[in-house]
């Protein structure tokens, strides 16, 4: 086997594995046990959209809801974008959520990309709050023409006044194998860095300005710099951020 794909499998296992074993560390050192209860029903939506000059002007959104208690929840997530009147990317996510410990579900489901080109995923992924509060999420895909691929988001909310907050970010993507009709190679593909800085008018309403890096590496690089695409990209966006 390529030990590149070796590198890569074990990196998936370990987005996966160390979620966990550092949730129960945090328990073991004190931490918050809630007591939970799916007696009730609750619901959650938030959602962002925002734009950007850059190239043709690019119109984004990223949002996610779910509904359930404190056991058991049905989730679902969306994002994408259009550019210049053109859908470029577009996904939407169904998944079952379960608690898995003190502030960590494990989450099962279907993803279907609708743009670039239709394709659809199991999905298997944790969603939990790590040790110094950072939130995370970390998602593995399994495609229908069964390629290997694995996301990994990490944020930390920094409150600067009562209503002013800054969020910096790190976003990684991983492929266990070539996927050239989509342009990713195996290994770690795109690193994504930025900070998000919102002003909470009302907790549910929050005008916000994104700074972001990304960066392709390895073989998506060189697809990339071979369809005349650049290797890395900055922005800032302008948007709305809400949720209740």
């Amino acid at each position: 086997m390529n030990p590149k794909n070796v590198l890569t499998s074990g990196l998936l296992v370990l987005c996966f594995a160390a979620a966990p074993a550092l949730a129960q560390q945090d328990r073991d050192e004190g931490g918050f046990t809630p007591s939970f209860t799916d007696d009730d029903l609750f619901t959650y939506a938030r959602g962002e959209v925002d734009y950007t000059s850059k190239d043709d002007g690019v119109l984004r959104w990223d949002a996610e809801g779910w509904i359930g208690g404190d056991y058991r929840k049905l989730w679902l997530l969306s994002e994408g974008d259009v550019e210049d009147g053109d859908v470029e990317e577009a996904n939407l996510q169904v998944l079952y959520g379960r608690y898995l410990a003190p502030f960590w579900d494990w989450r099962v489901g279907l993803r279907h990309d609708f743009e670039p080109g239709s394709l659809s995923y199991a999905v298997l992924g944790l969603k939990g709050l790590a040790p110094y509060r950072f939130e995370t999420d970390a998602s593995l895909f399994l495609s229908e023409d069964g390629d290997l691929s694995a996301e990994l988001e990490a944020e930390y909310a920094l409150l600067l006044t009562q209503k002013l907050i800054a969020e910096p970010y790190v976003n990684l993507a991983l492929y266990a194998q070539d996927v050239k009709e989509r342009g990713k190679g195996a290994g770690l593909s795109e690193i994504g860095l930025g900070v998000q800085l919102r002003y909470e008018i009302r907790r549910e309403f929050a005008p916000y300005v994104d700074v972001g890096y990304t960066r392709l590496l390895g073989d998506t690089a060189n697809f990339a710099e071979a369809a005349g695409e650049n290797k890395d990209e900055f922005v800032v966006r302008a948007g709305l951020r809400f949720w209740y």
